[in-house]
């Protein structure tokens, strides 16, 4: 049986786009759908505007 867990949702900013970040108890892990338009707004790689959203969420 499976058990969900709590998880709440943390919007960052990126490059002037917003990027949300869902965090549970074990971790959190930016929303594929923002990076994708983020990335594509900025130029930049998913890979980074990833990267840069956890940085983000980390020092809020």
């Amino acid at each position: 049986m499976r058990t969900a867990l709590p998880r709440s949702t943390v919007t960052v900013d990126v490059a002037g786009s917003a990027v949300r970040v869902k965090a549970g108890p074990y971790g959190a892990k930016p929303e594929h759908d923002d990076v994708k338009a983020a990335a594509a707004a900025s130029g930049l790689p998913a890979r980074e505007v990833a990267a840069q959203a956890m940085d983000a969420f980390r020092h809020r």
